[in-house]
């Protein structure tokens, strides 16, 4: 487990092909603010303890009094135009397996649907979900030696899908994104890209993942800033300037899940990891849209799939 005070960096994705990024290592990210915050911490529990642990006494007689004489409160009810959104998304969401050389499937990440395409749809997930940077060539991970498929995790038969990498975005420039292309005739559901420039903080959001594998599941969270203005990088790690989160629920098997704006209704970014245990971080969407451009227009020179002759 990883806390504030090591300033700990871990990738959500179940894969551990980078130790470090997935967590696999206990290795601290190396910022030049931890030092300073773990003497805070410490000096503010120091001077602390003494006086809490005096009234401690106190202060639980005075919590029993007041749980027992307030009243529950009631949660506060969805809307039922929001409730059919939520499940829109819970239909746009799949989870991405790896197939291994023995046939056995493997859960990788989250990975959910924003464009319709001729031949069926493309899903976005995490780069870090097909593997590390080629850091050595400035290349983006290789997702031409591992087949992929995905599956709507369906309660009866399971059905996966043949699902092709065809772009990888390049972690170290903090491109941690990657997007499959799934032929199919079928009708599914699709969450368009939003901006999160838009948003207000905290800016409430919607996210289905499958932490752990365990199917999709429901969380919501806010943006707790917009920017996240310091140099948060190790390996390919590359987290400066991204989004950071305050969401409970963020497991291996989360990561590339997508963050759905409330007011908007589409996407403003993907979860791609946390620091500590109480802080995410996603990339934002403004930051996926200008890679998908460049990788549009043939102008971007990290990510290099292997030319198959025809």
């Amino acid at each position: 487990r990883m806390v504030v005070n090591t300033a700990s960096v871990h990738s959500a994705g179940t894969t551990c092909t980078n130790k470090v990024a997935c967590g696999c290592a206990k290795t601290a990210a190396t910022v030049t603010w931890n030092k300073y915050l773990q003497s805070s911490v410490w000096r503010i529990r120091d001077k602390l303890e003494g006086a809490c642990m005096r009234r401690l006494v106190c202060v639980v007689s005075l919590l029993a009094v007041l749980c027992a004489s307030t009243p529950a409160v009631a949660q506060t009810a969805i809307p039922a135009s929001e409730t059919a959104f939520i499940q829109k998304i819970q239909s746009a969401v799949a989870l991405l397996y790896s197939q291994d050389e023995n046939g056995n499937m493997r859960m990788r990440c989250t990975a959910t649907i924003y464009e319709r395409i001729p031949k069926g749809y493309r899903f976005v997930s995490a780069a870090h979900c097909v593997g590390s940077d080629r850091r050595e060539k400035e290349w983006s991970a290789d997702a031409d030696e591992v087949p992929f498929f995905i599956t709507f995790d369906e309660s009866a038969t399971k059905r996966f899908w043949p699902a092709e990498a065809v772009f990888v975005g390049y972690q170290s420039r903090g491109e941690d994104f990657a997007v499959f292309e799934v032929a199919t005739t079928e009708t599914w559901p699709i969450i368009p890209l939003g901006n999160e420039q838009q948003e207000v903080v905290p800016a409430p959001y919607w996210n289905v993942a499958s932490p752990l594998g365990l199917g999709k599941q429901v969380f919501s969270g806010s943006i707790t800033s917009l920017d996240l203005d310091r140099p948060v990088k190790q390996n390919d790690i590359n987290w400066q300037h991204s989004l950071v989160l305050q969401q409970a629920g963020v497991n291996g098997g989360s990561s590339g899940s997508a963050l759905v704006s409330r007011s908007q209704q589409a996407i403003i970014g993907f979860l791609v990891g946390s620091i500590g245990e109480s802080t995410i971080v996603a990339i934002p969407v403004s930051r996926f849209k200008l890679a998908l451009k460049a990788w549009g227009d043939k102008k971007y020179p990290w990510f290099h799939p292997k030319v198959v002759l025809q």
